[in-house]
């Protein structure tokens, strides 16, 4: 089985990074090591208030489409 990706774009001028590297913290630890065999977390630093989560390509929040920034639990339940 292929690993997934979870990328976290994260607008680093907006001071984003701390959110994102939660968010990374988070759903290493609500899937623990069952998470680290079929996932892994990419961090991408951007700029204009970006903060998007992707699942490998396909786009699971974006803070743009929502008007807002995204907890953790939701990502992880759209993991699931």
């Amino acid at each position: 089985m292929d690993k997934k990706i979870v990328r976290i774009v994260y607008c680093q001028p907006c001071g984003y990074m701390p959110k994102a590297l939660d968010m990374a913290q988070k759903l290493l630890e609500s899937y623990g090591m069952v998470y680290n065999k079929k996932f892994g977390v990419s961090l991408e630093p951007g700029d204009q208030g970006i903060f998007d989560v992707y699942l490998d390509d396909r786009l699971i929040f974006s803070k743009k489409e929502e008007g807002r920034l995204p907890e953790p639990k939701e990502i992880v339940e759209k993991l699931k």
